[in-house]
C-alpha cells in the first residue's frame, strides 16, 4: 500500500508557491485542480497513487499558481475575447489555451525547483503504462494537431513517446510551443493554432457533399477528401457543442496533466430554421481528444476506487510488532548525540534548556505540591470514622459527661492509581509548534517524575524503524504488522504503512538517561525551527500515523498497565491534523483480534472508530489534545461541530479559547475529553519583576509579582489539563 504524507504534502506545496494557499486533499476530487482566483489547491487522494505522481500534481498546480494569471482581465476575458473574435465556442479557446499554458508552466516550474524533474518523468512514464491517454487503440498520425502536441510536452519529453510531427509542424507548432514565456505568448498561439485549424476545417466542410438536406460532416460522406500534409485526417468527427455545458466565471486549472471538461452555454448551436438547415456558428476547431480520454479514464478508476470504498467489509485489525516498531530512548539519544553534540549551536541550546528546565522545576514543585494537597483532600472524603465495640480505657474516666468511651477506627476506601501513555504527532505540519509542545511536554514529564506517576512518551513517525538501525528513512524492511503481504485486505499490501514510535520519554529511564532526554528533546524542538541546527534525517519530522498509533496503543497500553500494577491508564493523543489514510472503508466493521463483536464505521471518522474500540478493548481515559495555531480556530474548526451547538455556543467557545488558550471540544471524536489547545503557547518561567523600573513602588511591584505568577501557572496547559483529569 502507497502511504502518502498529506501534511508534508500540504507544506511542499506552501513552501514551492510562496505563498499561503489553501490545500484540500479531497477522497472525492477525481483529479487535482487550482483555483487561480480564490487561492484554493485541490489534490485527489487517489489508491495507486506514487510520491512522485503527487509530487508532480503539487508541482504543476502551484507553477498554476505561481505563472497563471489570477484576474479575470487578465484570464477569462481574454479567452472569451479571442472566442468572440474567431466566433467559436470559449469552451474551445479555453481547451486550447489550457494545453499551452501547461507546457509552459511545467517547463518553468522544473526550471525554478530542478528536483522536480525526476518526479514529472516518472509520473508520465507511470500514465503511459496505464493507459490513461487511452493510446493503445489509437493511430497518433490520425489526431488533430492540438493532441499531438499536448502529448508531445506531457509523454514525449517526459516518457519517451514519439509523436509524429512533419517539418513544417515542427518549426511553425512546436518550436513555438516550447518557447512561450510569457501568457500573452500563449494567447497569440492560442489564436495563430485556433485560425489555422479553423480555415482548415471549413476547407474541408467545403469539399464535403451535404446529405439529406444536412450540412456539415455528421452523415455519411461518399465523396474523397483531398488531404492536407498539415491538416486534419480524412474522416475525423467535428465535434459541436453539447448541451448543457456552462460557462465559467474564472479560470481554473484542472488536473495535474492539464484537463478541463468545461465548456460554455453562451455559444451553443445556433437551432434550425424551417427548412431544416442550420445556421452557421462561424469557425471551429477540432476539440482535444487526449485530455477527453485521460479525463474519462481517471474518472472510471476514481468510480471504481469509490466504489470500493462504499463496499461493506469486515476488516481484522492486524497486531502490531512492538519490538520492531518501538525505538528506544537510547536508540534515538545515542544517534542524536553522536551526530550532533560536537556541533557549535548544540552548547548554545543546551545551556538555554538547562536553564529552563531549572527554572521549570521550581514552578512544577509548586504544582506537584498543589497536586498531593489534592489527593489528601480526596482521600478525607473517603475516609469514614466508626466506633468499635471495645471501651477507650483512655476515655472512659470521661463517662459521667461523655458518651463517647468507645475506641474508634478510621477507615479509607482505596483510591486509584494512575499512569500516562502518551503519543505525539511528529509530523511536517508540527514545525511552527514544536519548540513549544517540547517545552509543554517537558513540565509534563517533570511533574510526573516527581509525583511518582508512571509514563511513556511516544512519539509516532512515518519514519521507518530500521532508519535507526541503519536503513533508509523510506525503506519497508522489516514489515511492522503480520498482515503485511502482497494480496492483503482490498488488494493491496495490508490496512496499515510503515511507521515508528519514538519513546522519547520513560518513568524506567535513570536519572542520567532522564537529563539526556530532556536536553536532546529540547534541541529537537529548536532544531525544527531552525536551518542552524542539524538534526538526524531519522528524527525530521514527517507524516501523520495517528491510526496506526492508536492501533499499536492497544496492545501497548495493556503491557503498560500490568507492567507498573495501575488501575487507571490516561492516555493521550496530541496532534495538530487528521491521520494518513488507511485502507478502512467508510462502511467497513472492524474488528479487535479475540473480540466476537465488530464495531461499524457507519460512514465516520476512523479514527474516532479505532479509538472507541481502543477504550473499549483497554479500558483507558483516552483525551484528545488538538494544537491549534489560529486564534481563529481555522484548523480545529470541525471540532465544534455537535448536534446540541449552536452559533451562538460556538462563538463563545471561540471567545473562550482567546482568553484561555483552551477549550474543552464539543465533539469528541472518539476520545473520553477532547480538549483544543493553543498551539504557539510558551512555557512562562519568569515573574515579570524584570521588567519593572528600578523606582516602582511596593504596590506596583506587588500586582507585578501576582500577575507573573499567575501567568507562569496558566502557562503550562497541559499540564495543568492533566492534573485536572488525575486529581
Amino acid at each position: 500500500m502507497i502511504q502518502t504524507n498529506v501534511s508534508s504534502k500540504s507544506i511542499l506545496a506552501k513552501l514551492l508557491a510562496s505563498e499561503d494557499i489553501t490545500v484540500i486533499h479531497g477522497a472525492d476530487a477525481p483529479t487535482a485542480s487550482f483555483d487561480v482566483k480564490n487561492r484554493v489547491l485541490t489534490l485527489p487522494c487517489w489508491t495507486n497513487m506514487s510520491n512522485s505522481l503527487y509530487d508532480m500534481l503539487v508541482g504543476h498546480e502551484v507553477s498554476h499558481a505561481l505563472y497563471t494569471p489570477n484576474s479575470d482581465s487578465d484570464g477569462w476575458f481574454q479567452i472569451e475575447a479571442l472566442a468572440k473574435s474567431l466566433d467559436m465556442p470559449a469552451s474551445t479557446v479555453k481547451l486550447y489555451a489550457n494545453i499551452v499554458e501547461d507546457a509552459r508552466i511545467e517547463r518553468m516550474i522544473k526550471a525554478k525547483f530542478p528536483g522536480l524533474r525526476r518526479d514529472f518523468i516518472d509520473s508520465y512514464q507511470d500514465l503511459m503504462e496505464r493507459d490513461l491517454f487511452g493510446l493503445s487503440d489509437t493511430d497518433i498520425n490520425t489526431l488533430p494537431l492540438i493532441d499531438r502536441l499536448n502529448l508531445e510536452f506531457k509523454c514525449g519529453i517526459h516518457a519517451g513517446l514519439e509523436v509524429p510531427f512533419t517539418t513544417e509542424e515542427r518549426t511553425l507548432w512546436v518550436d513555438r510551443m516550447a518557447g512561450t514565456k510569457t501568457w500573452s505568448d500563449v494567447m497569440d498561439l492560442v489564436r495563430d493554432l485556433l485560425e489555422s485549424e479553423g480555415i482548415q476545417n471549413e476547407e474541408q466542410e467545403d469539399q464535403q457533399q451535404p446529405e439529406d438536406g444536412t450540412d456539415g460532416p455528421q452523415g455519411d460522406d461518399e465523396q474523397e477528401q483531398d488531404k492536407d500534409e498539415d491538416g486534419p485526417e480524412n474522416g475525423r468527427e467535428i465535434p459541436t457543442d453539447e448541451p448543457g455545458d456552462e460557462e465559467q466565471d474564472a479560470p481554473e486549472s484542472e488536473s495535474g496533466t492539464g484537463e478541463d471538461s468545461s465548456d460554455e452555454s453562451g455559444d451553443e448551436e445556433q437551432p434550425s430554421d424551417e427548412t431544416g438547415t442550420e445556421r452557421s456558428t462561424g469557425m471551429d476547431a477540432p476539440k482535444p481528444m487526449t485530455n477527453e480520454k485521460l479525463e474519462e479514464n481517471i474518472a472510471k478508476d476514481h468510480q471504481e476506487e469509490q466504489r470500493a470504498w462504499e463496499k461493506s467489509e469486515t476488516v481484522t485489525l492486524p497486531s502490531c510488532d512492538l519490538d520492531h516498531v518501538i525505538v528506544t530512548g537510547k536508540e534515538i539519544y545515542g544517534m542524536l548525540y553522536t551526530q550532533c553534540a560536537n556541533k557549535d549551536v548544540w552548547g548554545t541550546i543546551a545551556q538555554d534548556s538547562r536553564e529552563f528546565i531549572s527554572q521549570s522545576r521550581s514552578v512544577v514543585n509548586i504544582l506537584a505540591k498543589r497536586f498531593e494537597m489534592k489527593k489528601a483532600a480526596d482521600a478525607h472524603k473517603r475516609t469514614m470514622t466508626a466506633k468499635t465495640g471495645t471501651l477507650d480505657t483512655v476515655k472512659m474516666m470521661n463517662y459521667k459527661w461523655s458518651e463517647d468511651v468507645f475506641r474508634k477506627h478510621t477507615i479509607v476506601r482505596e483510591g486509584k492509581n494512575h499512569g500516562l501513555v502518551m503519543f505525539i504527532d511528529w509530523s511536517g505540519s508540527m514545525a511552527e509548534c514544536f519548540r513549544e509542545t517540547m517545552e509543554q511536554l517537558v513540565q509534563l514529564v517533570l511533574f510526573c517524575k516527581k509525583v511518582n506517576i508512571p509514563f511513556e512518551v511516544y512519539g509516532f513517525s512515518s519514519a521507518a524503524a530500521d532508519t535507526f538501525r541503519g536503513g533508509d528513512r523510506q525503506s519497508c524492511g522489516k514489515p511492522c504488522w503480520d498482515d503485511a503481504k502482497e494480496n492483503g485486505y482490498g488488494g493491496l499490501r495490508g490496512i496499515f504503512g510503515q511507521f515508528s514510535l519514538l519513546n522519547i520519554f520513560s518513568s524506567k529511564m535513570n536519572k542520567r538517561e532522564f537529563d539526556a532526554a530532556l536536553i536532546g528533546a529540547m534541541y529537537i524542538g529548536a532544531a525544527s525551527r531552525t536551518w542552524d541546527a542539524p538534526i538526524p534525517s531519522a528524527l525530521r519530522l514527517g507524516g501523520t500515523p495517528l491510526n496506526e498509533a492508536v492501533t499499536a496503543a492497544m496492545q501497548i497500553i495493556p503491557a503498560f498497565q500490568t507492567a507498573n500494577n495501575i488501575q487507571i491508564v490516561n492516555t493521550i493523543f496530541l496532534t495538530d491534523g487528521a491521520s494518513n489514510c488507511c485502507q478502512i472503508g467508510r462502511n467497513d466493521s472492524i474488528l479487535v483480534k479475540g473480540s466476537r463483536l465488530p464495531k461499524r464505521s457507519e460512514r465516520r471518522c476512523t479514527t474516532a472508530v479505532l479509538t472507541e474500540l481502543l477504550r473499549e478493548v483497554t479500558g483507558t481515559r483516552s483525551v484528545g489534545m488538538f494544537l491549534e495555531p489560529s486564534k481563529k480556530m481555522n484548523n480545529s474548526s470541525n471540532l465544534l461541530h455537535d448536534g446540541d451547538i449552536n452559533w451562538d455556543q460556538r462563538f463563545e467557545l471561540m471567545e473562550q479559547f482567546k482568553s484561555n488558550g483552551f477549550i474543552v471540544a464539543p465533539a469528541k471524536c472518539g476520545n473520553t475529553e477532547q480538549f483544543i489547545i493553543h498551539a504557539n503557547k510558551r512555557v512562562e518561567n519568569k515573574t515579570g519583576l524584570d521588567k519593572l523600573p528600578e523606582d516602582a513602588s511596593l504596590t506596583r511591584i506587588k500586582n507585578a509579582f501576582i500577575k507573573g505568577s499567575s501567568k507562569k501557572m496558566a502557562s503550562r496547559l497541559m499540564l495543568n489539563q492533566f492534573i485536572d483529569i488525575i486529581a
